[in-house]
């Protein structure tokens, strides 16, 4: 019997779009009741086409503003209603005596009152006496008019970008002023340097690197000057902070005073012990003089030293050493020198695990064809905690102990970071080695992001009982998720780890939602890897030098983190989910790249396209992302516009030969 939601052949595959969220036929994947919203076919697996929407895509979409249609699941109109029609749906006409883009525009001297057309607003019955031509706005005195957002001549010219209204007919001045970004009389002029806003009447705020503002919102993109933070630029360091962003915290000043919020320096001076402008060097101590210490307690500590040594010797060669004997009959010596002595460096340290300290439990929390990952405990200073517990099955190819191997040496050098799935330690009981790593209750990012978007695709999200899954569907959740995984990658990147498989199925949510990346079973500890193995690789996360070169570097990793944010921003969409994994290549390769998800700004999209640049040195570093993502969190709602009336889903394919 198949867990719920999985049907096919040894339950590998994962149901459509049911209706009610009602699992499909375990055998054939079918959908008995039908689709949900936006979804079609027998598996309800395929989304409506153009113009249609609804449960089954059943119902046809009103007369939305081209090229956009209406919204699969909700049949609202994202872009708005086509000229002539209004309303929730854009199914109903312009009103008497108005017409045109939303109804904005009022019809001209129609003779008795008469409306005009609700589309071209021409008058159908004729002109008030002193008027002509078809809108009936044209008398002895003016010149004949244009349609709306033209002027000029012959109206061949185009009007600026007006605020309100269009532009006169005439002469283009816009006469309710100019847009946000624009300045002059017919506002096609852009902002100049160092100016923002509607008119361009505001000033950027303190910009890094005399960079100037976004024209449109005043935002800095490329951070703040020393001494300023803020998504503006323009609020002054906090106290005990300084330097650019104000990222950098004060040393160790008199008094526990500030510093100067431009250089860090301490004005009045540095506490006891600490010197420097910065006062954060350290001022060494004198070496105390054992020449007038009596001889006695050196014999003592002496005496102390040959005991320790004595019973360090007897340890390894006792225990130590068999244990090690032990493991290379278990591992054998088809893997390199550098993974066969991985768990030998285990042993005797930290990171080793005595069998009573163990506790493997029954839940299954993954599973593959050579390995499996359960729930478990590990009781550390009395302390039962939870953790993921990872084993080899014992069909395990020499391949898969020595990827096992690996991994291990990859946890062991990512060390411990809030944003990374960290290693608890490690032991070998009976011949089978267990890992025990961090464990996060909510599971994989993937899923979580898809069981928000049904929710929110049913309208049930307020009656569930998960608070998380609420919170998932607020913008500022998504960014905080992006960041996590930014700063979970930095740290990678600090430790030239490549990580090569980031996605969000490798992104586990622990206590309070926070991200950490996990999986590091195709790491490399290198700063520039050629693949030359037949390893299966994620090709629709894989960067193009990646693809075409097979050569992975920490920017590929910036490809992949793209990728993943429109993973997030599309709640689990598969990318590419339009093409099969062949045409992919030529897809890449002609320039094309995935389409803006409809829950993030422009801004957002632009930091996903500035990830998938063909070249690896013109992409954003990491750590500039990351920064980038800060100061969209402190204003999340100048990038986010989540709708949930608007929001649309995107396929949800499983490619297990790719992934």
């Amino acid at each position: 019997m198949c867990p719920s939601y999985r049907y096919g052949h040894k339950c590998l595959k994962s149901c459509g779009h049911c209706y009610d969220d009602k699992p499909c036929n375990i055998v054939t994947g079918v959908c008995t009741d039908g689709c949900i919203a936006g979804f079609k076919g027998e598996k309800c697996n395929s989304g409506c086409d153009p113009n249609s929407y609804g449960k089954d895509c059943n119902r046809t979409c009103g007369n939305c503003r081209p090229p956009r249609t209406c919204n699969e699941m909700t049949g609202l109109c994202p872009a708005g209603c086509d000229r002539g029609y209004i309303g929730r749906y854009c199914h109903d006409e312009c009103g008497p005596g108005f017409y045109g883009m939303d109804c904005a525009d009022t019809c001209g001297h129609c003779v008795g009152n008469s409306t005009c057309h609700h589309v071209t607003g021409e008058c159908l019955e004729g002109c008030e006496p002193g008027w002509s031509g078809p809108f009936c706005d044209n008398n002895s005195t003016v010149l004949p008019g244009c349609h709306t957002g033209v002027y000029g001549e012959n109206c061949q010219h185009t009007c600026g970008r007006c605020l309100k209204g269009a532009c006169d007919h005439v002469t283009g001045v816009c006469k309710g002023g100019c847009a946000r970004g624009f300045r002059g009389d017919v506002c096609k002029e852009e902002c100049s340097h160092g100016q923002f806003g509607e008119n361009c009447s505001q000033s950027c705020g303190h910009c890094r690197h005399a960079s100037s503002c976004d024209p449109v919102n005043g935002i800095c993109e490329k951070g703040c000057l020393a001494g300023w933070q803020g998504v503006f630029c323009l609020d002054n360091c906090t106290a005990g902070t300084y330097g650019e962003d104000c990222k950098f915290l004060c040393a160790h000043c008199k008094d526990g005073d500030g510093c100067d919020s431009v250089t860090g320096a301490c004005s009045e001076g540095c506490e006891e012990g600490w010197s420097g402008e910065k006062c954060d060097q350290g001022i060494p101590k004198a070496a105390p003089n054992f020449h007038s210490t009596p001889t006695f307690p050196l014999l003592i500590i002496a005496l102390i030293v040959a005991v320790v040594m004595i019973s360090a010797f007897f340890i390894y060669f006792v225990v130590v050493r068999p244990r090690k004997h032990a493991l290379r009959r278990l591992y054998n010596a088809t893997s390199t020198e550098h993974l066969t002595n991985t768990y030998e460096q285990i042993v005797g340290s930290p990171w080793e695990l005595q069998r009573g300290q163990l506790n493997l439990g029954n839940e299954l929390l993954g599973n593959g064809q050579f390995g499996q990952v359960k729930k478990g405990q590990v009781k550390i200073s009395g302390n039962k905690i939870p953790v993921a517990i990872k084993s080899l099955k014992d069909n395990a190819s020499e391949k898969d102990k020595r990827d096992f191997l690996n991994e291990l040496s990859i946890f062991k050098r990512v060390g411990k970071h809030p944003n990374v799935v960290c290693l608890v330690g490690a032991c070998h009981i009976r011949g089978v080695m267990y890992v025990a790593m961090e464990y996060a209750k909510h599971g994989d990012l993937r899923t979580f992001l898809r069981q928000s978007r049904r929710l929110t695709s049913l309208h049930e999200y307020d009656n569930t009982t998960s608070p998380f899954l609420h919170t998932a569907l607020r913008p500022q959740a998504l960014i905080k998720l992006s960041l996590d995984t930014a700063r979970g990658l930095k740290h990678l990147a600090d430790k030239q780890i490549i990580h090569r498989d980031v996605a969000a199925r490798n992104v586990l949510l622990a206590d309070k939602l926070v991200a950490k990346i996990a999986d590091f079973g195709l790491s490399k500890n290198d700063q520039t890897y050629v693949k030359t193995s037949s390893t299966r690789v994620p090709i629709r996360w894989m960067a193009v030098e990646s693809l075409f070169n097979n050569t992975y570097t920490l920017q590929s990793d910036v490809w992949a983190f793209g990728v993943l944010l429109w993973e997030i921003f599309t709640l689990g969409g598969t990318p590419y989910s339009f093409i099969d994994s062949q045409q992919l290549f030529t897809y890449l390769k002609d320039g094309s790249r995935l389409r803006k998800p409809r829950l993030c700004d422009q801004d957002m999209y632009a930091m996903m396209l500035q990830c998938w640049n063909d070249s690896p040195e013109r992409r954003p570093r990491i750590e500039e992302l990351s920064a980038r993502l800060e100061r969209m969190l402190e204003n999340s709602q100048v990038y986010m516009n989540l709708n949930v009336q608007e929001e649309s889903m995107y396929a949800e394919i499983d490619h297990e030969r790719e992934n």
